[in-house]
């Protein structure tokens, strides 16, 4: 009688895979697929070998692939829901706390990735952390540490990368949505490719609810109250359906187009205005959803007004380091669990300290203009201020350099390129995706 081969644990345990617990090879997906062809299932007696990847004196040339005895594994064509991969490929699916999650082989990340960063269906965001957060809920196998190092290497996000401000501590808090921001940007036609967009400038009209950093945005050709109130109307109307509460208060700055029509408007749907200097939400908002909207535009994902609903969608689905969800994840969240999140986060911010101290030889992109030069002007009462809202510029050179020298002071500067750059000037990189580079510009001719 044949021997039963030891029972394995089950790919699912608990709440996540134990999938993500081992690397995941290309060869080792095939073989689980050509098993599940021939017999629809994996059981747990089916001992589904590979070549041993590490040689052991009186051991077999075969070992077990450590993660698939017991799984709730399948095929893409054995399910209707199961999506197959490029050129109708079969692709390997693994059941995760009920839902059904692409299998990426350790060969395929950078192409999956470079494929989510190019498509223009989709949403994944372009940061960091909230890239992870929307990519472990569709797939398996694309590591936290492997999603930074394909972001990290990615030219155009380089190229637009913020400079933070300074963080401020504090501020009012709250335990209920409805309380809202509004603010108006202008878009240049300069800034556009040629042939690409509405002709001239724009405006960019945005409202954003703070607790749940929720938001909507519309274009605008005029600078009047007289346009910006219909647009204003349409955008409360549509918040307001998305987070099922009432808009109670919109805050705004000074500027002249806020008066007449819209104070009319706010007055008959008993939404108080109120006038402050600036506000911190709307202003972060703006900043993410017009990065977004450039770094689509040069990611050639399409048309003006699809570029427009897709930066809408990834600002929305960024999640946010405080309340550690998205704004759409914060619509179906109760208001007391948000205001948690968001008043601890208010308390505990802290200055920008920048990122690891840099070395001798670290390649690196240096700022283009200084920061005071890149904070536009406002005038407040008779003071003259600067506020930093270069959302969608090319911020760090598009050459690479190397630092050569470091200052014995303290804190250090660094020798780049011919002078010497303190380092907020500076941004480290890793190195450039140059197949995703060749992409964009084939896209473009």
């Amino acid at each position: 009688m044949a021997a039963v081969a030891p029972k394995a644990p089950d790919v699912v345990s608990g709440k996540f895979s134990v999938l993500r617990r081992h690397l995941i090879n290309e060869g080792d997906v095939r073989r689980v697929l050509s098993h599940l062809k021939v017999h629809d299932t994996i059981t747990a007696n089916d001992n589904l070998t590979r070549p041993r990847l590490k040689k052991k004196k009186g051991a077999p040339p075969e070992e077990p692939i450590p993660w698939v005895h017991g799984a709730e594994l399948a095929g893409s064509w054995q399910r209707k829901d199961l999506k197959s991969g490029p050129k109708n490929k079969s692709v390997l699916y693994a059941k995760e706390a009920g839902a059904w999650k692409l299998v990426v082989p350790v060969q395929e990340i950078e192409t999956f990735l470079r494929h989510a960063l190019l498509d223009p269906e989709s949403t994944m965001p372009l940061g960091r952390d909230s890239a992870y957060h929307h990519v472990q809920k569709g797939t398996i196998g694309i590591s936290r540490r492997a999603l930074y190092k394909f972001l990290e290497k990615q030219g155009v996000l380089q190229l637009t990368k913020n400079i933070p401000n300074e963080r401020q501590k504090g501020g009012i808090k709250l335990y209920a949505r409805g309380y809202c921001e509004m603010d108006l940007i202008e878009g240049k036609g300069r800034d556009l490719y040629k042939n690409f967009g509405p002709r001239g400038d724009w405006y960019w009209l945005a409202l954003v609810d703070v607790l749940t950093g929720y938001g909507q945005v519309q274009m605008i050709r005029e600078k009047k109250p007289k346009v910006v109130a219909p647009a204003l109307r349409e955008l409360i109307d549509q918040l307001q359906h998305d987070m099922h509460a009432k808009v109670l208060t919109i805050s705004a700055d000074h500027g002249r187009e806020f008066y007449t029509d819209v104070r009319a408007l706010l007055k008959r749907r008993h939404i108080a205005q109120k006038q402050v200097p600036r506000g911190s939400r709307v202003e972060k908002f703006n900043q993410d959803y017009q990065r977004n909207f450039y770094r689509l535009m040069r990611l050639r994902r399409g048309t003006f007004g699809e570029l427009e609903d897709q930066a809408l969608d990834i600002t929305n689905n960024t999640r946010n380091k405080f309340t550690k969800m998205t704004p759409k994840e914060a619509l179906e969240t109760p208001d007391a669990q948000l205001a948690v999140g968001y008043n601890n986060g208010r308390e505990k911010a802290k200055a920008y300290k920048g990122q690891r101290e840099p070395k001798i030889g670290d390649k690196c992109r240096t700022l283009i203009k200084q920061r005071k030069n890149m904070r536009p002007m406002i005038n407040l009462g008779k003071h003259w201020n600067r506020l930093y809202k270069s959302y969608h510029g090319i911020h760090f050179t598009k050459v690479v350099y190397k630092i050569t020298s470091k200052s014995k002071q303290d804190p250090p500067r660094y020798y780049v390129n011919g002078s010497w750059r303190d380092r907020d000037e500076l941004l480290l990189i890793t190195g450039v995706d140059g197949e995703t580079d060749r992409q964009v510009a084939a896209r473009a001719k």
